[in-house]
């Protein structure tokens, strides 16, 4: 951007990006910023120019000491200065182009159109002219060569200054298509290829092409758009081709300077480099400036960095959570923070909450390297069971991560003081109906699960908002409520989902479900082979454990709740990270199928059952063998449970012998220390059998009888049987159901006292375990298939159950709120208003541009700033296009109207509407966007008539039949037909068609001249004013005058021999040819072969006639010859005529076909041998003379008359001879007197063909050839 002011345009760059390369921008100062870099940060590099105001290149004589560098208005570190070796070009050959169609609607000097003139005219005036080589071109419809290249700048100048605005324009023409393209006149550049084009337009429909062009030609675009900012078209053109962009040019723009700049890139120049090194700060934006003291110069950009770029301290975990700890006990957690992308030095912590202290690790200050880290030990000591919420406050020198939170605290107990706090939506806020709002808390951990509510009358009335709420965010789709007194309510309840059941589904068997110590996590084990952990509060799974390859039997939490244990039929125990999902030991044993497997109460050991009667411990830290049982030795003996007792002392095994037996496993594994028999006639199947909590009771569950026994435990060795039970329970109403209790699990507490639940085929029920009653809820019931376990919470509040019906349910018993918070004050919720302008274009020739700004396109007229989140075209069909590089997001306020530059190319007749989609808070709107595409009425078959080359002082006439077609439905009167810009001089035209009528689909064409004066390409436009739509039409004339060329050569007759009778042949040689050779234009040569007609008869036919003696021939020679110059060969029959010699004369040579050559000619010799002047068939009178005349008419077809003159008495002979010689008639053969005769020819005597008629006296014989052509 370029403007006249001291400060340079803002530009927003990311570090992600390699270079960061900005628009230019200028000032009337001296400094161009040509782009910056901030890959390397801190380490911030840029590139300037230096201008002085009386010199046309950049300065290159300064260092780093003359400059002030400030970012963010501190000074920074090693400040570096270097000017770089140039390595210039010493010539550049430049095509000025200029958009005819810039708006011109502005008052001078502001219209578009005439800051472009002043733009060429200051930068014409720039370049040194015995280097640089100018050529200056234009663009509407069609492109104009105003200037060819040329070093004189009063050329280009006087162009400049005749040129005119048009209506419109299509961009591409500045880049292809004859005569001015740029691809096209700058083929015949001198020097170095550069265009530089001025234009406010964007769009192009051939840019593929163009880019190809540009570059296969090694053009390097320089571009300035005047009025807007450049369209992503023109600048791929620009950076792809090596050049460079300027945009938003305007009437405060300093015009030279950018024509320094522009000049001093093509001309080669690098920018100087200025960098320095900052101290990494938590800043996001910063504004750099370099300012030149001394010359009073400043330059200011703007960058933002990612926070990824900043000091920053991470904690592992990222909070702390204590969850329940026993009040007058204490837990410790490890906290490990680490330095990030710098070295950062805390110098403080602080917790607030006494309970809460740190116990290790305050040693500050603490100086940590980048990447090091630190532990504290965090100890929560606390006082009572209430939920706290607290925070570890860091002070330190990193920008993010000095605040960590922390929790302690029974989750169903309410804390002392609240903690939650809602931050949004703020007081006095507006939200949007429709729109999606984050509503944002702290004073929980994100995995703390709340309910929103929200009233629009100030608190008298509240609604529920959502429900099972983490994250501490949640986005709420705003209703449409208008109202000035809303308020936000967070409620943080236990459990959050009272009254109905959560679905945990497997697509198989449950076998088993449990809860993690503190029941933020429930673990399944099912028959489709996974081990699911899952959020106990939203349902959400958290990880899918693999690796079991049949069904998981059973899976558990240990007591601290960072490991698990499954087990299945495929003989694998696994023990998994809870925290992170991953598997750290396997087991396996062949063939085995595993029943159950728990941990001991420390978390050291593993208890597994399986099929083959055993009972094995193994340690949990590498699954090792501790111990084995065999517990149920007969043979298919199988052990279907085993726990460890409360202490870990004892284990509890459950088999299909019908007794649950008691191992002391650290002493003795042989033998049991106690047994629970259950058998009833000496048969039972126990399924499984539990402690309760103190060790006080074992239930034993009994498959046979379908029935729960329980017994006392006394101390020792003990056989317990039936008859030492204290109770027994059944799920059967009747002694003939059949109701199977699968498993059994107690609580204790102080709510409740002492119950268990039973796990039956039909449903979950609630016993005392005091007196073996039902307690409500007695039954729970939803499952429809046998349930596998049973368990409750820490609290009894829910109820976590397993079923063969492909789910796990958690079941909640009761609820409680524990804390709330509302916001503070009243926020409103009020709808948008905005007055959108519709964009509509005057009607616009097809395939023609036309671009248009509108002001107030969007204005804000709500009383409260809002966001636009998306704009654009609904169809892209490309007919409109939006020439703002808008980036969306961004926000609409009530003082500053947006304006829109859009541009119209229709592609087809008629009304053509689009619109612009517009994304608001509210929803979408839409801004029609309409114009209309107009018929030209008359076409050209050609936009551009190419008369190519033509010699100086020649013309070349063009006639074109169908020139011009009227395509409209309508007639259409031919006005006017006139020669216009850029060269009125040289183009004519010699068929006026003016007030000639078109019909529809009617065609005309027209002759035109062209007749150069000088060397140089010459162009022109005809324009023809019509009454039709769109007048006029325009279309390009082209020509090119070139110096004549005059070529030389000689035809030469060759020498040649031969006696009478004889056929022979006379070669015709091209000489002393030029060295450009025949131009093709000539097709052949014509000259005048002269000779003795006595003494040769043409045996070719050629064009001939006799002058007295001599017989003369027209030729029409080739302008092809082969290596020995031979144009053409004449055959001859030799004849014993009335001299031994005969000169071979060519006269009159002249080209055929277009072009000047200069012919000159050498004439040969003929020379008869074979006769004798005595006593022989020849004697040569000296004063005697034989005349032979041609026979007339000749050809003969019918009669023709031979006259002949003798000048001595004696025998005479006229015969006629066929071409081998052989006489065919005797015509005279008698003595003769002197004097004149006459002889008659029949043609009806002879057949068509050439024939000799040969006259023999005693001393002479003269010959004539006759052609008979009946």
């Amino acid at each position: 951007m370029i403007k006249n002011s001291k400060i340079f345009s803002i530009i927003f760059v990311y570090v992600i990006a390699t270079i960061a390369v900005s628009n230019c921008s200028f000032a009337q100062s001296g400094i161009v910023l040509h782009r910056f870099d901030i890959s390397t940060y801190p380490n911030v590099k840029s590139e300037i120019f230096v201008f002085d105001k009386n010199a046309d290149y950049p300065l290159q004589n300064y260092d780093a000491s003359i400059f002030a560098v400030l970012d963010n208005g501190v000074v920074p570190n090693n400040i570096n200065y270097v000017n770089p070796n140039q390595n210039l070009l010493a010539n550049a050959s430049i095509d000025l182009i200029l958009d005819l169609g810039l708006e011109t609607t502005l008052p001078q000097p502001s219209s578009r159109f005439q800051i472009g003139k002043n733009f060429f005219q200051k930068f014409a005036s720039l370049i040194d002219s015995s280097k640089i080589e100018l050529a200056l071109t234009s663009f509407d419809a069609i492109n104009y060569i105003n200037q060819d290249f040329t070093f004189a700048k009063s050329k280009i100048l006087n162009s400049l200054a005749t040129m005119t605005p048009s209506e419109s324009s299509v961009l591409d023409e500045a880049f292809i298509d004859k005569p001015a393209g740029a691809s096209e006149i700058l083929k015949n550049a001198k020097y170095s290829r550069n265009l530089i084009l001025i234009t406010d337009g964007s769009l192009l429909i051939n840019k593929q092409k163009i880019l190809d062009d540009i570059k296969s030609q090694n053009i390097k675009a320089f571009i300035g758009v005047i009025g807007a900012p450049i369209g992503n078209d023109l600048k791929d053109i620009a950076l792809q081709s090596g050049g460079w962009y300027v945009e938003n040019i305007d009437e405060k723009t300093d015009l030279s300077l950018i024509s320094k700049y522009f000049y001093s890139l093509i001309l080669g120049f690098q920018p100087s480099q200025m960098s320095w090194e900052n101290n990494i700060t938590c800043s996001d934006i910063h504004e750099a400036e370099i300012n030149l003291p001394s010359k009073n110069e400043q330059v200011k950009f703007k960058y933002q960095i990612l926070n990824l770029q900043k000091p920053i301290l991470t904690s592992n975990p990222k909070f702390l959570g204590f969850k329940s700890v026993v009040p007058g006990s204490f837990k410790d957690l490890d906290i490990i923070l680490t330095a990030v992308n710098a070295d950062i030095t805390i110098t403080k912590f602080d917790i607030q909450d006494p309970r809460f202290s740190i116990i290790q690790g305050d040693t500050t200050p603490i100086s940590l390297g980048q990447n090091q880290s630190h532990t504290l030990k965090i100890r929560f000591q606390p006082t009572d069971s209430a939920i706290t919420f607290t925070t570890l406050q860091i002070t330190s020198s990193a920008c993010l991560g000095n605040e960590i939170f922390i929790t302690g605290g029974f989750p169903n107990t309410p804390p002392v003081d609240r903690t939650v706090k809602l931050l949004t939506p703020e007081c006095g806020s507006t939200l949007v109906p429709n729109d999606t709002f984050s509503i944002r808390w702290t004073g929980l951990l994100p995995s703390d699960v709340v309910q929103l509510e929200y009233s629009t009358n100030n608190g008298q009335k509240w609604d529920t908002l959502a429900k099972n709420l983490t994250d501490l965010v949640y986005k709420w789709t705003v209703p449409n409520v208008i109202s000035d007194d809303c308020l936000i309510r967070i409620v943080q309840l236990w459990p959050n989902n009272v009254g109905r059941t959560m679905d945990l589904p497997h697509k198989a068997d449950v076998n088993t479900a449990f809860f993690n110590k503190d029941e933020t996590l429930a673990i399944t084990a099912s028959s489709d082979k996974t081990v699911v952990i899952w959020n106990s509060n939203t349902g959400k799974k958290i990880f899918t454990l693999t690796g079991h390859s049949g069904s998981v039997n059973y899976a558990i939490f240990n007591n601290k709740g960072d490991r698990a244990v499954s087990a299945g039929e495929d003989g694998n125990v696994f023990v998994w990270d809870v925290v992170n999902g991953t598997m750290l030991y396997n087991k396996h044993y062949p063939d085995i199928n595993i029943h159950s497997a728990r941990f001991s109460n420390d978390d050291k050991y593993i208890v597994i059952s399986c099929n083959t009667g055993c009972v094995t411990i193994l340690n949990a830290n590498d699954l090792s063998e501790k111990t084995r049982i065999l517990a149920y030795p007969n043979p298919g003996g199988v052990t279907w449970y085993a726990e460890f007792s409360p202490d870990d002392k004892y284990v509890l095994s459950a088999g299909n012998d019908g007794i649950a037996k008691v191992w002391d496993w650290q002493n003795n594994n042989t033998t049991p220390f106690q047994t629970y028999d259950t058998r009833i006639g000496g048969y039972e199947n126990v399924i499984h059998a539990t402690y309760n909590s103190m060790a006080t009771k074992i239930a034993v569950t009994a498959l046979a009888s379908k029935r729960v026994y329980i017994f006392p435990v006394k101390s020792g060795n003990y056989a317990a049987l039936l008859a030492d039970t204290l109770f027994s329970i059944t799920h059967n109403a009747k002694l003939e159901d059949n109701i199977v209790i699968n498993s059994v699990s107690f609580y204790n507490g102080p709510s409740t006292g002492e119950v268990f639940l039973s796990a039956g085929q039909d449903n979950v029920r609630l016993w005392d375990a005091n007196s073996g009653y039902e307690v409500p809820p007695h039954i729970i019931q939803e499952h429809t298939e046998s349930i596998r376990t049973a368990v409750f919470n820490f609290d009894a509040k829910r109820i976590l159950t397993a079923s063969w019906d492909f789910t796990a349910k958690i079941w909640n018993l009761e609820q409680r709120a524990l804390q709330m918070d509302t916001t503070d004050c009243p926020f409103r919720i009020k709808p948008i208003a905005i007055e959108m302008k519709p964009i509509e274009f005057a009607s616009t020739p097809i395939n023609d541009s036309r671009d248009s700004v509108i002001t107030n396109f969007l204005v804000n007229k709500t009383d409260f700033n809002f966001e636009i989140r998306e704009m654009q075209l609904v169809n892209q069909a490309g007919d409109f296009q939006i020439l703002n590089d808008i980036q969306t997001p961004f926000i609409l306020d009530t003082l500053t109207p947006l304006a829109l530059s859009a541009v119209f190319h229709p592609n087809s007749a008629g009304f053509i509407t689009d619109s612009i989609k517009i994304l608001t808070p509210s929803g979408y709107f839409s801004v029609p966007i309409t114009g209309i595409g107009i018929d030209r009425g008359l076409y050209s078959y050609a936009n551009l008539i190419d008369f190519g080359q033509v010699e100086i002082g020649d013309s070349k006439d063009t006639l074109i039949d169908m020139l011009i077609v009227n395509k409209s439905m309508s007639d259409v009167q031919i006005t006017s037909v006139s020669v216009q810009k850029p060269d009125t001089l040289h183009f004519s035209i010699l068929e006026d068609i003016t007030n000639t009528i078109l019909k529809p689909n009617g065609t005309v064409g027209i002759k035109i001249r062209y007749n150069p004066s000088a060397i140089e390409i010459n162009n022109g436009t005809l324009t023809i004013e019509h009454t039709g739509t769109l007048s006029p039409l325009r279309i390009g004339l082209l020509g090119e005058g070139i110096k004549p060329r005059i070529d030389t050569l000689t035809l030469e007759a060759g020498n040649i021999t031969g006696s009478p009778g004889d056929v022979i042949e006379l070669p015709i040689y091209i000489r002393n040819l030029s060295s450009q050779g025949i131009r093709p234009q000539i097709t052949g040569l014509q000259v005048y072969l002269s000779f003795n007609s006595t003494l040769l008869e043409p045996l070719d036919y050629y064009p001939s006639w006799f002058d007295q003696e001599n017989r003369v021939m027209k030729l029409n020679l080739p302008t092809t010859f082969g290596p020995d110059s031979i144009l053409a060969k004449i055959r001859f029959l030799v004849a014993l005529g009335n001299d031994s010699l005969s000169r071979l004369s060519l006269d009159e040579a002249s080209p055929i076909g277009k072009g000047k050559v200069k012919i000159s000619t050498t004439e040969g010799k003929f020379t008869l041998t074979g006769f004798c002047t005595e006593g022989g068939p020849r004697l040569f009178d000296p004063f005697g003379k034989l005349y032979l005349n041609q026979n007339y008419p000749n050809p003969i077809t019918s009669v023709s008359t031979i006259t002949f003159s003798l000048r001595e008495n004696g025998w005479t002979k006229l015969s006629i001879l066929d071409l081998t010689g052989k006489t065919i008639k005797v015509l005279i053969n008698k003595n003769l007197s002197k004097g004149d005769y006459t002889a008659t020819i029949n043609s009806d005597e002879f057949p068509n063909g050439v024939y000799r008629y040969v006259l023999e006296t005693p001393t002479q014989r003269l010959s004539r050839s006759l052609i008979i052509q009946r």
